[in-house]
């Protein structure tokens, strides 16, 4: 059985070739996974390409170590939650994810009620109530398409 510290050898020679949109891509692709086996040795893999490479990545180190709890948005060379990123950002960001996943919908002219890390409220017009979906989905979504 391979230890920890084998998984993490592995992970982070795998990672040294990336770009950093691709190691986000990979961050947000494992948030809210299964991955109980490796986990240990990915995370620090990953914590230790993103500080290598010069990434702020504060917003996933939480109190009890690396976190995959939230999708993460990378500006420069820091790591953003959604609820950090300015609304112009969220609403391009979720017009974006509607244009690219559900074409048909961007005519009920999709529209931000409100928006955390956790989930985005939406109305469409012609439609009653509200919408809401995951923000973790949208993300993940979107780097599927790029």
């Amino acid at each position: 059985m391979r230890t920890s510290e084998e998984f993490y050898q592995n992970y982070y020679k795998k990672f040294e070739t990336n770009s950093d949109d691709v190691m986000v891509k990979i961050f947000n692709s494992r948030v809210h996974a299964n991955t109980a086996g490796v986990i240990q040795g990915f995370l620090r893999a990953i914590r230790e390409q993103f500080k290598d490479r010069g990434i702020d990545f504060t917003v996933a180190d939480g109190n009890n170590g690396f976190t995959l709890m939230y999708v993460v948005v990378l500006k420069g060379k820091k790591l953003f939650l959604i609820n950090q990123l300015k609304k112009s950002e969220v609403v391009d960001l979720f017009n974006t994810y509607f244009e690219e996943i559900h074409g048909s919908k961007v005519f009920f002219n999709p529209t931000i009620i409100r928006y955390n890390n956790d989930e985005i409220q939406f109305r469409l017009d012609n439609f009653k109530g509200t919408f809401i979906i995951e923000t973790n989905d949208i993300i993940k979504k979107l780097m599927e398409q790029y």
